[in-house]
């Protein structure tokens, strides 16, 4: 008989790959299994009747109680379960007379797919079912299995220990059931009668913990699938693709049977795959399974990769926010009709401050062009953080490395079309003398734009390094042709303080320039701090 069971399992093997396939084989195998059922039910009186429109029953665990089957009693013998361990509840939604249904199919016998069955080409119709498969469905179905598992695990040991089955078994049976019955394709297989609860109930826990890695991996990969982030996705899969080989590992220690969460996550990898053009190394094959007791550390790393994503995610939106505060008060400066900005500029170089210390680069092309047509307008009375000065500085340095024969005069906001009165009456001081010019990286145009039409002979731009000495500047300013000082505040590392000393020593003019270096500007800055001094009256 060994040899004739071998063949007949083959054989039955082989027609359950065949009904997987074809919708008539499949539809004859059901109802040549309702045909049985019929044939072998027990009388009405020797059954225990269900609710009426309950698909779902539950075998009550009760000295009273009908015994199953002789069939599923012998195999919950085989786990070396307690009396009454071979009854769990039954939660197969559509169940039809004697327990037969076209979910019969799920039990076929593993074959050479990690589904369970003989691997095929898939056609382009199954790839499009496959990819339009419901995550958050599995995802769910996955953590009320990883609930069943670990209940049918405790409902054994209560059973072992005299609980009160009406009082502490079957109000948790029902509430699975209700659950399952929601739930679409939910089928607690782990709690079907015909289950046999293992002797070591360790594995039924080691079972629910490979359900919620699968439903954690799911989650991150559904979160994630219109990451941006190419390589992120990537891991992602290889992750999603472990935990449900570790979850197909972990029944094939309980069950020969096929679960249909894990068997549809499988499927769905092997379109998304295929779609996005991702080669998924490992656990794809049968034979390719990790070991079941890893998958805590596997949710481990599942857990820190989804943290590290959400930190990522947050930290994007916090960063856009920052920068739609800085935009909002940039219009409002704009709109403004010279009236008091210092609040909105405020606002500016705070959220410029955080966006920085968010990991936004200070020298970030999207940060400087937001900033740079309206940046010398920033009043000089504004507090500014280490941060802003960071993004000041990288401005400069790119203001700084632009050729200045891109600016030609026409093109050049720095060059007056017509000369100002002030800009006239510094000229008359100026020319024909040189000027020294502290802070900030060296600008050429700038550089010529003074020269040019202040008629001087040049200007010495000394740039302010961090923690350089103040004493470097001395020789440039005792110079003879030397008369009047420019201290960029905005970019020099000096204080005013510093480089007066300097001044007063050699009877020069020190002016602090707080904003750019057009020449309007910079004249008016002369002449608002040296103007009595040098003699010259404002027009």
């Amino acid at each position: 008989m060994g040899h004739l069971g071998d063949l007949f399992e083959r054989l039955l093997a082989r027609v359950f790959v065949l009904a997987s396939r074809d919708v008539v084989v499949r539809d004859l195998v059901h109802e040549i299994a309702c045909e049985t059922a019929l044939s072998t039910e027990p009388d009405a009186a020797e059954t225990p009747e269900a609710e009426p429109g309950d698909p779902h029953t539950v075998a009550e665990d009760r000295p009273d109680a009908t015994p199953a089957p002789e069939g599923n009693a012998s195999r919950a013998s085989e786990g070396n379960s307690t009396p009454g361990a071979g009854t769990p509840l039954s939660t197969a939604p559509g169940e039809g007379e004697g327990g037969f249904t076209s979910r019969s199919l799920e039990s076929e016998p593993p074959g050479k797919s990690p589904g369970g069955e003989i691997d095929r080409r898939p056609t382009p119709e199954d790839m499009q079912e496959w990819l339009e498969t419901d995550l958050a469905d599995i995802e769910r179905n996955c953590r009320l299995k990883a609930r069943a598992a670990r209940w049918a695990a405790e409902r054994q040991s209560r059973i072992a220990g005299g609980a009160d089955y009406r009082v502490d078994i079957e109000p948790v049976d029902r509430g699975l059931i209700d659950e399952a019955r929601a739930l679409p394709g939910c089928y607690l297989w782990m709690s079907s009668p015909d289950f046999p609860v293992p002797g070591d109930l360790g594995l039924l826990d080691d079972l629910a913990l490979a359900f919620e890695t699968v439903a954690d991996a799911v989650l991150m990969a559904r979160n994630l699938q219109e990451a941006a982030d190419f390589a992120v996705f990537e891991n992602t899969l290889n992750l999603v693709t472990e935990a449900q080989a570790s979850l197909r590992a972990s029944i094939g220690l309980l069950s020969s049977r096929r679960d249909q969460d894990q068997f549809r996550t499988y499927q769905w990898l092997r379109a998304i795959s295929f779609t996005r053009h991702i080669y998924l190394p490992r656990y794809m094959k049968y034979d390719d399974v990790p070991d079941p007791a890893a998958s805590r550390s596997l949710r481990e790393r599942i857990e820190r990769i989804r943290a590290e994503e959400t930190s990522k995610r947050n930290r994007s939106r916090e960063i856009e926010a920052a920068e739609n505060r800085v935009r909002y008060h940039l219009k409002a400066i704009l709109r403004g009709d010279g009236s008091e900005c210092s609040h909105d500029w405020t606002k500016v170089t705070q959220a410029v401050d955080r966006m920085i210390e968010l990991g936004v680069p200070p020298s970030a092309v999207s940060l400087r062009d937001l900033l740079l047509p309206i940046i010398d307008q920033l009043p000089e009375g504004i507090e500014i953080s280490p941060r802003f000065r960071l993004f000041l500085r990288e401005t400069d340095r790119y203001l700084a490395s632009r050729p200045a024969s891109t600016e030609a005069r026409g093109d050049r906001p720095d060059l007056p079309r017509e000369i100002a009165p002030q800009v006239q009456a510094v000229k008359q001081l100026l020319e024909g003398t040189a000027l020294t010019l502290i802070g900030g990286e060296r600008r050429e145009d700038a550089s010529e734009a003074l020269v040019r039409v202040f008629g001087l002979l040049r200007v010495d731009w000394l740039t302010s390094r961090e923690h350089s000495s103040v004493t470097d500047f001395e020789s440039y300013i005792a110079r003879a042709d030397v008369r009047v000082v420019l201290l960029a505040i905005r970019w020099s590392s000096h204080s005013f303080g510093d480089v007066r000393q300097f001044c007063d020593r050699y009877e020069k003019f020190l002016v602090r320039l707080p904003a750019g270096y057009n020449p309007t500007q910079v004249a008016s800055q002369i002449l608002e701090q040296c103007g009595e001094r040098l003699g010259l009256m404002r027009r």
